[in-house]
């Protein structure tokens, strides 16, 4: 007696799972052929059109702001590049205090503080410093560090900005 139950149950499962099926695949021809009627109505040469003057305003407009404000601007860049790629900063200055791919330089400003340290801990900024210094794995740290400090100083160089353009009408 189950026998005929359990295949009962196994042919009712199979008939749901097609209807399923069967009706999933109908919204999902219904909803390309939509999703085609869309995109084929959409005037391609108009819009590329609008975007080519969208960029011309954008452009004309951050070269406004530039010449209004050539040191915020200044700034902002800067501080984009090293957002972008922070090792252009990082080892010109570990290297200009003295913290080197060979170890700390003998007397340079790093070793002045190593001496005033004495055993230096592990995981401590210095270590973690000199370990930037020579390309171990505290580059990661200080490269994501400097890169959190470059876009902190990014965003109070806009926020100054925009409160003090703000009686001119600026708008975020």
């Amino acid at each position: 007696m189950s026998k005929p139950i359990i295949s009962k149950s196994f042919k009712e499962m199979k008939d749901t799972a097609e209807a399923v099926t069967n009706s999933s695949l109908r919204s999902t021809v219904l909803a390309t052929q939509d999703l085609t009627n869309k995109v084929t109505s959409i005037n391609w040469k108009e819009t590329a059109h609008q975007a080519k003057g969208y960029i011309h305003q954008g452009g004309q407009a951050a070269m406004e702001y530039a010449k209004e404000h050539p040191y915020q601007t200044a700034g902002i860049v800067g501080t984009t590049v090293v957002v972008a790629c922070p090792t252009l900063v990082v080892g010109p200055v570990l290297s200009a205090v003295g913290m080197t791919s060979n170890g700390v330089s003998a007397g340079s400003i790093a070793a002045g503080i190593q001496s005033t340290i004495g055993n230096v801990q592990t995981g401590s900024l210095y270590a973690t410093l000199q370990s930037a210094a020579a390309g171990g794995g505290g580059l990661g740290i200080v490269n994501v560090m400097t890169q959190a400090g470059a876009a902190a100083s990014n965003a109070a160089m806009c926020g100054v900005g925009y409160w003090k353009d703000r009686g001119r009408g600026a708008k975020l």
